[in-house]
């Protein structure tokens, strides 16, 4: 088969699941504001069950179709790569985070179960300036952050049948003071990286927050939306929020990752953590950054505070994503940063596109 007619066809069923997006999104939004007005004039989200069906069906079908266009996107961008097509069948959207750093690693077994990424970092460093001869220092951050990520991606192509080895050898060109990729890893690298969860890059917690929702609602249990009003004195003003709720006792049925550790989390603990990151601020890591180890990733709103009147929730960012939790759940925010989470996923999908049609 004709690659670059493939790549075209699959371009355009990207493009077309853009498009669904966009009319999904447009739907959403004048159901959502039917539900409002019902709520603020009952205060009951169930006073129209139809319109309220209608408003978690649109909701998720929109999480649907965002899993659904970055494996779309998966598959485009491997194909130009250079996929065996009789491997296509196996890809999509692999989460580039801590865990598959370390097990697609150079590490031995016992340093792999440490599951550290200060372990990774140091031991990535020592291989990387013994095969250049250089200290760290000198080495040039785009060279840094590829080599990083190179086994992982190496362990990617292999399964797809483009490299053959899972893991690289870095090679320093003495001439030019740069080291040689493999055209592919450094491909994969620059069409990926807004996807990844690891230091070098962890713009992907947003889409993987909403992609893990969308794991728990296909899978194993609905992500009820729920309406609540706060009040805030700075500015004054009442806002009415919409939220993916996901009681705790159902956090089994979350994948590993940033949700199911916020939902497993003590409530004190949490509020512990967000009271450092307001005291110290956005760059201080808090404990829980510490163990997820990619970076200051949380947020919280100082004007306002991270806990409501009662005390009874938390409000806090993750990645831009706006997140509460109570002492029964964890709510994730299905309006303002579910829509900008959509635009970041499809700019950061259109500048992919137009990466290869340039090519």
């Amino acid at each position: 088969m004709e690659r670059d007619f493939l790549a075209k066809n699959v371009e355009a069923d990207v493009l077309q699941k853009i498009k669904s997006i966009y009319a999904l999104a447009s739907q959403k939004k004048s159901t959502h504001e039917v539900c409002l007005d019902n709520f603020l004039k009952f205060r009951n989200s169930s006073s129209d069950k139809e319109v309220e069906i209608l408003d978690q069906a649109l909701n998720d079908a929109l999480l649907n179709s965002m899993a659904t266009l970055i494996d779309y996107y998966c598959i485009y961008c491997m194909i130009n790569i250079g996929v065996d097509f009789e491997k296509i069948t196996r890809v999509q959207y692999r989460l580039i985070g801590k865990k598959y750093l370390i097990e697609n690693s150079t590490l031995e077994k016992e340093e792999k179960d440490i599951l550290s990424l200060d372990l990774f970092r140091r031991k990535f460093e020592e291989r990387l300036s013994a095969s250049c001869g250089m200290d760290i220092g000198q080495v040039n951050l785009h060279d840094y952050w590829t080599g990083y990520v190179a086994d992982a991606i190496s362990t990617t192509l292999n399964a797809y049948g483009v490299l053959k080895n899972k893991r690289i050898e870095l090679k320093f060109d003495q001439v030019n003071n740069c080291f040689i990729f493999d055209d592919k890893i450094s491909e994969y690298h620059h069409c990926m990286r807004f996807l990844y969860c690891n230091p070098s890059s962890n713009t992907g917690v947003r889409y993987n927050i909403y992609l893990d929702i969308n794991n728990y609602l296909k899978h194993n249990s609905i992500p009820r939306i729920m309406r609540r009003i706060e009040e805030f004195p700075d500015p004054q003003e009442r806002r009415i929020y919409s939220f993916f709720e996901i009681s705790s006792y159902k956090s089994i049925f979350l994948k590993d990752g940033f949700l199911r550790d916020i939902l497993e989390m003590d409530f004190d603990s949490l509020g512990e953590n967000l009271k450092i990151k307001s005291i110290e601020g956005r760059l201080e890591l808090c404990p829980l950054e510490r163990r997820w180890e990619i970076g200051p990733i949380i947020a919280v709103d100082n004007s306002n505070g991270f806990i409501s009147d009662d005390g009874e929730t938390l409000f806090f960012f993750v990645d831009s994503v706006f997140l509460a939790k109570t002492k029964k759940s964890i709510l994730i925010d299905s309006e303002s940063s579910f829509r900008s989470v959509l635009g970041c996923l499809i700019e950061g999908i259109e500048g992919g596109l137009e990466y290869f049609r340039r090519k």
